[in-house]
C-alpha cells in the first residue's frame, strides 16, 4: 500500500442512502465505485458510516471496507477481522424511560419501532407475522432482513426492554412512521438524554454525544489520522455532524436544503457521481497519485 500524500484524503466517510447508494438503497454508479476503489488502492480507507446496523449493510457491494461506522456512531467495527472497537450504547434506563414516553402513541397509531442491539435489528413478534400489513412503513432495504426470519422478534418490546435492554445502540422509527405523529420528535429531545435526528417522516435515537461526526473523531483519532485528512458524504440531518467536523465536510446535491446550508462543501447529487466529482475536483486525481 503506498503512503499518503498530504494532497490526499486518508479517511473518505460516506452515508449510504442517499449519499452513496442511488434511490434503490443499493447501487452504486459505475464512476463512483470506481474512484473510490481507486483510492483505496492508493491507501485510503472508505468508511461507511450509516444509520443502518451492520446486519443491514450489503459490504459486498461497497468499495473494499476496513472500518465500519453504524447505527450513526454508536457502533465502530474492523470489518476485516470482525471487531467491535467501540459501542455505545443507550443506558438501560433511558431506554426504558424513552419507551414510557412514547409507548401509548406509538400503540395507539400501531407505529413501527426498531431497536437496534448492537448489529442486529429487533422488532416485535407482529412485524413478522403481518408483514405485508406493515411492508409500507418499513424501507425497502429493511425488508429482506426483516421478513426472512434474520432480524430477532420478540413479544414486546415491554418485556424485552425490561429483560435484555442493556445493549441498545439506537431506537429507530423508520420510513413514513411519523407523518401521524410528530410530536414524538420533540417529546424524545426534551428529556436531554438523546441525541434525536429526523427527516420529518423518520425518527433515530442514540444516546446523548453519539453521532456520525463524534465517531468520526474517534475512529481519526484511533488511526492516527488527523482531521484535515478526513472527507465525509452526507445528505440528511443525521450527517450533519460529520460534514462539520470532518477537514472536508461535503453535502450532496439531493440533500436536504439546511443540510447544504450548514455544510462548508456541495457538489452534484448521488446519481450524478457527486462523491467522485467532488474527489477528482479537490484532490490530485487518482492516476498522479502513483507519482509520488
Amino acid at each position: 500500500m503506498q503512503e499518503l500524500t498530504c494532497d490526499f484524503p486518508a479517511i473518505i466517510a460516506v452515508d449510504l442512502d442517499g449519499t452513496l447508494f442511488s434511490a434503490d438503497h443499493k447501487t452504486i454508479t459505475p464512476l463512483t465505485h470506481r474512484t473510490l476503489c481507486d483510492y483505496v488502492d492508493r491507501g485510503a480507507y472508505v468508511v461507511p458510516t450509516t444509520g443502518r446496523c451492520e446486519s443491514i449493510i450489503p459490504l459486498q457491494a461497497l468499495p473494499p471496507v476496513r472500518y465500519v461506522i453504524s447505527c450513526n456512531g454508536a457502533m465502530i467495527t474492523d470489518a476485516e477481522g470482525g471487531l467491535v472497537l467501540r459501542t455505545k450504547y443507550i443506558p438501560k434506563q433511558d431506554v426504558i424511560a424513552a419507551w414510557d414516553l412514547i409507548r401509548d402513541r406509538v400503540r395507539e397509531l400501531d407505529v413501527v419501532v426498531e431497536v437496534f442491539e448492537e448489529r442486529q435489528v429487533v422488532v416485535e413478534d407482529k412485524i413478522f407475522s403481518n408483514i405485508g400489513q406493515y411492508a409500507a412503513r418499513i424501507p425497502s432495504f429493511h425488508m429482506p432482513h426483516i421478513s426472512s426470519g434474520k432480524a430477532k422478534y420478540v413479544p414486546s418490546f415491554d418485556e424485552y426492554l425490561e429483560k435484555e435492554g442493556s445493549k441498545v445502540t439506537k431506537i429507530n422509527f423508520p420510513g413514513k412512521n411519523l407523518r401521524k405523529c410528530p410530536e414524538l420528535r420533540d417529546t424524545l429531545r426534551e428529556t436531554g438524554l438523546f441525541e434525536v435526528t429526523s427527516d420529518g417522516l423518520n425518527l433515530e435515537i442514540t444516546t446523548l454525544g453519539c453521532n456520525k461526526g463524534e465517531a468520526l473523531l474517534w475512529l481519526s483519532d484511533y488511526l492516527n489520522i488527523p482531521r484535515c485528512r478526513t472527507v465525509s458524504f452526507g445528505d440528511g440531518n443525521n450527517d450533519l455532524s460529520m460534514l462539520l467536523c470532518a477537514g472536508y465536510g461535503v453535502a450532496m446535491g439531493n440533500a436536504a436544503a439546511e443540510v447544504r446550508n450548514a455544510a462548508p462543501y456541495c457538489t452534484a447529487s448521488n446519481t450524478e457521481d457527486g462523491i467522485a466529482r467532488f474527489l477528482m475536483k479537490t484532490f490530485l486525481p487518482v492516476s498522479t497519485v502513483e507519482q509520488f
